[in-house]
């Protein structure tokens, strides 16, 4: 670990912290997307995805996404479409990450069992429905039948400062690694090939989080778009992008630890 380049960092998250306007206001619109529907295909309506969270259990890959052109967060099991989260999920995960963080030493170094159990109960959680509709109220029917509904919006968003600052290769770079993470199997092979090395690891026995830089060497944002990643026995068993409660949690054991 290099502690100058770590304080650089810290910096660098501190700056991130500044907005911006990202996009227009246009009136929303309901898409109706069967269980079982690819991610490329809910892509396809709801834009470029950014992984929040992706991790294994009972053999199968969850992936935890969210989409600039809807307000709901989107849970996939191996890659196809499982569940569609009310809005306010992502405020909630971070508090569940939060309350996570003060049970344990490393992060998730007891398994992703609790934080999995949760995203499931979500799924029957009511959802605040889109503000204008465009006449698509018959497919709650089908909704509650089996297929999903999916408000979609383009609205006024924001844009972190790192994002601002992005190059268009650097921006390229981020967007395919992120792709990478939710495409990927359960082995998450495709996605560890798109990086170099790893720039931070830490652990205690066979349990291991590693640290990897979508944008590494980047001038503007060689640290800002980072995933950490929990092995055990050298396989990966979860992944977070840009959590920086995680990263500080796993540098604070290394720091009590080397």
């Amino acid at each position: 670990m290099k502690l100058g380049i770590m304080r650089l960092r810290w910096i660098s998250l501190a700056g991130a912290a500044a907005f911006c306007s990202c996009a227009s206001t246009r009136p929303s619109e309901q898409i109706t997307l069967k269980p079982g529907t690819s991610w490329k295909e809910v892509a396809g309506v709801g834009g470029t995805p950014t992984v929040h969270f992706s991790y294994l259990t009972a053999g199968r890959k969850f992936d935890l996404a969210t989409f600039p052109q809807s307000p709901n967060p989107v849970l996939f099991e191996n890659v196809r479409l499982f569940a569609v989260l009310p809005p306010e999920t992502m405020r909630d995960y971070d508090i569940r990450i939060a309350e996570h963080l003060k049970t344990v030493e490393l992060p998730f170094e007891h398994g992703v069992g609790d934080l999995h159990s949760w995203l499931l109960s979500r799924r029957s959680a009511p959802s605040k429905p889109a503000e204008k509709s465009s006449g698509t109220m018959e497919h709650v029917a089908e909704a509650a039948s089996g297929a999903i509904l999916i408000p979609f919006l383009v609205s006024a968003g924001v844009c972190g400062a790192a994002e601002h600052a992005m190059t268009g290769k650097d921006r390229a770079a981020a967007a395919d690694v992120n792709e990478a993470l939710l495409a990927s199997g359960p082995s998450y092979g495709s996605f560890l090939r798109k990086f170099r090395r790893h720039d931070f690891h830490t652990g205690k026995g066979t349990y291991q989080i590693r640290e990897y830089l979508a944008t590494d060497g980047s001038f503007f944002t060689g640290g800002d778009f980072f995933y950490d990643i929990g092995f055990r026995n050298g396989k990966p068993l979860w992944v977070t992008y840009r959590n920086d409660a995680v990263r500080f949690h796993a540098v604070r054991y290394w720091e009590n630890h080397r």
